[in-house]
C-alpha cells in the first residue's frame, strides 16, 4: 500500500489513480470495444501523468501536509485540499461536456464554447496543451473548440462514456459500466485482505438483514467512494476520500452503545472484551465529562477484575473487518439496545 508521497497533491491524486476502474466494454452501436479501450486507456494515462507530475495542470505543490498535526492546521490542510480537488472537478468536467456535446465530423470533434459556457466551465489553455501530451490537439476559436485525432473510434467511445456516466466519478474513472464491485478488490488490497473476502463480507452481512448502499462522487469538495452495509443504524463502512484516499473500514453509528455499557455484566465475554476493546478513554479531548453538568458522564464497568471508566460517547470506529461473523453478531446486539 502506498503510504509515502512527494506532494500533497499526490495524496490526493492517489484515491483518484486508487478508484481508477478496470476496463468493460459494454455493447453499444455508438462505439466498439476497441474505441472504448483505446479512450479507457487514454483516461487511465492522463491520471497517470496527473500522479507523477501534478504541476502540469498547476496544482499547487506543497510537502505532503498530512504529516503534519492536523489538529494544529486545519485551514491551512483544507484549503490546500479544496484547491487541488477543484482543480480535479474542473478538468473532468471539460472532459465530460467536450464528450457530451462534441459533433464528431470525420476524424475530429467539434465543441460550441456556448457549451461550456452554459456548464459554467473553463476552456483553459492548460487543458488543451496537457491533452497534446496524448496526441490530441485541440484549437479554440472564438466560437468552437475543435479536437482532430488519427481515430475517430476514440471520440466515439468519449462520447459514449459521457453519455453513460450517472455522475462525474464514474466518468473520470472510465466506467462504462456501473458495476462498483471492482472498488471492493481496490479496497481488499488496500486492508490487506484476501481475494474475494469483502464479496463474502457482503453476502453473509446481506444474508443477516443488513441493506447496501453505494456512493460515489467527485465534486469541487471531494472525490470519493463509499459501501455502507446498514440493518437499523448500526453497520459497515467501506470508504476512501479526499482527506484520506487510503481505504477504511468503519462502524457506521454509535447508537446503543451506552445502554450496551449500562448492562455490561448481560453479555458474553466477546461482547464485554470488544466494548472494552473500542474505548479511547479522553483521548478525543471532547471535554465533556470535565462539565459540571456532565458530573458522571462515563460509565463505570470491570472486566478481568479491573475496574474501568468508559466514554460512552466516542468509541473508536475503525474496524478489524476480518472477523465479520463477530462484528455481525456485534451491531445485532448494538441495534436491539439502541431500539430500547
Amino acid at each position: 500500500m502506498q503510504q509515502d508521497f512527494n506532494s500533497y497533491a499526490q495524496r490526493i491524486i492517489y484515491g483518484h489513480k486508487l478508484a481508477f476502474s478496470d476496463f468493460v466494454p459494454i455493447s453499444s452501436k455508438k462505439s466498439s470495444e476497441s474505441g472504448q479501450r483505446e479512450f479507457h486507456s487514454l483516461l487511465k494515462n492522463i491520471i497517470d501523468t496527473l500522479y507523477d507530475d501534478p504541476a502540469t495542470l498547476k496544482m499547487p505543490i506543497t510537502d505532503d501536509l498530512v504529516k503534519l498535526d492536523y489538529s494544529s492546521t486545519p485551514n491551512e490542510i483544507t484549503k490546500i485540499r479544496l484547491s487541488l480537488t477543484k482543480v480535479m472537478y474542473e478538468f473532468y468536467s471539460f472532459m465530460y461536456e467536450t464528450g457530451k456535446y462534441g459533433v464528431i465530423d470525420g476524424k475530429q470533434m467539434t465543441v460550441q464554447l456556448s457549451v461550456y459556457k452554459t456548464a459554467k466551465i473553463s476552456v483553459k489553455p492548460i487543458y488543451l496543451e496537457f491533452l497534446s501530451r496524448f496526441d490530441v490537439v485541440g484549437t479554440k476559436t472564438k466560437e468552437t473548440l475543435t479536437l482532430p485525432c488519427d481515430n475517430s473510434e476514440l471520440f466515439h467511445a468519449w462520447q459514449l462514456l459521457s453519455e453513460v456516466s450517472s455522475n462525474l466519478f464514474r466518468f473520470a474513472c472510465g466506467m462504462y459500466n456501473d458495476d462498483l464491485s471492482y472498488l471492493l478488490r481496490r479496497a481488499e488490497l488496500q486492508l490487506g485482505l484476501n481475494d474475494g473476502f469483502l464479496s463474502e463480507c457482503e453476502e453473509k452481512l446481506l444474508k443477516n438483514g443488513f441493506t447496501k448502499r453505494s456512493r460515489t462522487n467527485l465534486g469541487k469538495t471531494e472525490m470519493m467512494f463509499e459501501f455502507r452495509y446498514i440493518k437499523q443504524s448500526s453497520g459497515i463502512i467501506i470508504n476512501n476520500g479526499s482527506r484520506s484516499p487510503f481505504v477504511n473500514a468503519l462502524s457506521n453509528s454509535h447508537q446503543g452503545y451506552k445502554a450496551m455499557l449500562e448492562n455490561f455484566d448481560d453479555f458474553d465475554d466477546d461482547i464485554r472484551a470488544y466494548l472494552v476493546k473500542i474505548d479511547r478513554g479522553c483521548k478525543v479531548g471532547c471535554t465533556e465529562c470535565g462539565k459540571p453538568e456532565k458530573a458522571g458522564w462515563t460509565i463505570k464497568v470491570n472486566f478481568d477484575n479491573e475496574d474501568l471508566s468508559i466514554c460512552p460517547k466516542w468509541p473508536n470506529n475503525k474496524l478489524d473487518i476480518r472477523d465479520i461473523d463477530f462484528l455481525i453478531k456485534f451491531f445485532t446486539l448494538q441495534d436491539e439496545y439502541a431500539s430500547k
